[in-house]
């Protein structure tokens, strides 16, 4: 019903994130130190997902990096 305004608060917060993100890789923050900062502790669905859906993957993709290695 009210798709549109969701859509846009939720770009606004990925655009928001995707900035931060940025910001402190720019800085030389490991992707964990970033990830934990910007968006919490890795959480059940990691776990759920074996690692497929979490944190660290979204941090990675608002820099577009895709191959990185996961220890970092």
């Amino acid at each position: 019903e009210n798709a549109k305004p969701a859509l846009k608060r939720k770009l606004e917060f990925l655009e928001t994130r995707q900035a931060m993100v940025q910001s402190l890789y720019r800085k030389g923050m490991s992707l964990r130190a970033i990830t934990t900062q910007v968006f919490g502790r890795e959480d059940f669905m990691t776990v759920v997902s074996r690692g497929h859906f979490s944190k660290i993957n979204i941090t990675k993709s608002l820099l577009g990096i895709t191959n990185y290695p996961l220890s970092t």
